[in-house]
């Protein structure tokens, strides 16, 4: 699978701080994407709240290969992805809620790959 680019600048401030905390946490319990995903939100909190700088007005979407994660780990972030995805398109934060969705059917993707189906 190639690598994909995530615009985590266009997560809203309620979804990004949720997205955070559940990433961080998981991530702490051996899932290496949720630990990298959880970095990535924590760098955008941070800018947001003033305590990091960024250099230039825009800042570059974030590379993932999903291709580098397990199916275990794949799994339990789509779990994650889709839940929040949920979440917020319900209570009208759609933008975020696209984006979760995007990174779930990621994950999707990169297991069904490994396990070889949808392939010719």
């Amino acid at each position: 699978m190639k690598t994909t680019f995530l615009n985590i600048a266009l997560l809203q401030d309620q979804p990004l701080r949720f997205a955070y905390g559940i990433s961080v946490s998981h991530g702490k319990d051996g899932n290496s994407l949720l630990a990298k995903l959880g970095a990535v939100f924590e760098q955008e909190y941070l800018i947001r709240q003033g305590k990091l700088a960024i250099i230039g007005k825009n800042r570059e979407p974030i590379p993932l290969d999903f291709s580098d994660f397990s199916i275990e780990e794949l799994s339990a972030a789509r779990g994650v992805f889709w839940a929040l995805s949920r979440t917020f398109k319900t209570v009208g934060h759609k933008p975020s809620g696209r984006l979760f969705s995007k990174i779930a059917m990621l994950c999707h993707a990169s297991m069904q790959a490994q396990a070889g189906i949808g392939l010719a």
